[in-house]
């Protein structure tokens, strides 16, 4: 593993156990930063690296864009999601909701879970209840 790749996990360990990262010497951590967009995970980079970043930095900027749209998204599909469960249980229709929205719950900061979509599990013979819903 490069010095870069256990940067990359060190960041991420660091924020699910909320404790600051450290700025290893001669390491460019921008540019390990930059690896974070693939993985929909600049707004936690963000969280993570900004003090460590210049400010006036593109990379910088970049994520701290990231991490608006991380929140607003968040806002979002939070909503979409109350909404979504909200009718399933007025049709009575049984749900379990996975991924996502779930593992959101346990994020030092859920908003930081990227959500492209909602997960729910639903039984077959409801899959027409469910599309009236």
């Amino acid at each position: 593993m490069t010095r870069e790749q256990a940067f990359f996990f060190q960041v991420l360990r660091d924020y699910l156990h909320e404790r600051p990262t450290e700025k290893p010497a001669d390491l460019d951590v921008a540019g390990v930063c930059l690896w974070a967009e693939p993985h929909k995970l600049s707004g936690i980079f963000f969280a993570q690296c900004g003090p460590l970043l210049d400010q006036s930095s593109a990379v910088y900027e970049q994520l701290q864009r990231a991490f608006g749209a991380s929140v607003f998204q968040s806002a979002t599909r939070g909503a979409d999601d109350a909404a979504l469960r909200g009718a399933f249980v007025e049709a009575g229709i049984p749900f379990l909701p996975i991924k996502g929205a779930v593992i959101a719950s346990v994020y030092p900061d859920p908003q930081l879970r990227t959500l492209v979509d909602l997960d729910i599990l639903v039984h077959a013979e409801d899959s027409e209840r469910i599309r009236d819903v």
